[in-house]
């Protein structure tokens, strides 16, 4: 039995055999797996993840505490150009409306609030998930800044430097969102997704996103 997502459940029967075909059919390229910068979980095919539905309420609380401050000029100002992009959140709220309970584990969206504007959590599903894929790098930088994923006290020249990403990404942006015991399934899963984002940037490749 599986669910789509819009809800709708819909049942059926697979033999065990058909899966093993399918699975064989990888087998030939696991080994490049090995050793590839892209491998995110250090398994086989782990340049693939996936988040889990539905998305918790800690985790949309999460995503909006990771959003830069106005003591952070450059990246909230980015921040305050989203809405100005079309991004209002209005698609993530229908999802969340017509869906209650399978997208969403909240049935309302929360909000961080700033003086010059507010930014709900659906604007942020929106901005990381439903903009279209693949994922340019201009927009994977945007993200990383957002989430708090690479440091973002930066000067203007080394923000426009980050896209392409520098040969020593890695060694001058280390990745700053590390699994924690306090995390729950959700918050995880979106750290898993920026840490893959992450790889995709100092690669300077696009990333393919399934929504």
């Amino acid at each position: 039995m599986r669910r789509a997502a819009n809800g709708e459940e819909f049942t059926e029967t697979v033999r065990v055999s058909d899966l093993r075909t399918l699975h064989s059919e990888l087998a030939p390229y696991r080994d490049y797996c090995a050793g590839c910068p892209a491998n995110r979980t250090s398994q086989p095919f782990g340049c693939v993840g996936h988040i889990n539905y539905p998305l918790s309420q800690a985790a949309e609380i999460w995503l909006l505490s990771q959003l830069p401050s106005p003591e952070e000029p450059l990246p909230f100002l980015l921040l305050t150009k989203a809405e100005e992009f079309g991004n209002t959140g209005a698609t993530a709220l229908a999802l969340r409306q017509n869906n209650p309970g399978i997208i969403f584990g909240s049935a309302q969206p929360f909000a961080r609030q700033y003086p010059e504007m507010d930014i709900s959590s659906d604007q942020l599903f929106e901005l990381f998930f439903l903009l279209g894929s693949p994922i340019p790098l201009k927009r994977m930088v945007m993200l990383l800044l957002y989430s708090g994923a690479i440091d973002r006290n930066l000067e203007a020249d080394a923000l426009l430097a980050l896209t392409p990403a520098p040969p020593d990404a890695r060694q001058r942006y280390p990745f700053r969102l590390l699994p924690s015991l306090a995390d729950d399934r959700s918050v995880l899963d979106l750290k898993g997704f920026l840490y893959a984002l992450y790889l995709a940037w100092t690669l300077n490749r696009e990333m393919l996103l399934d929504v």
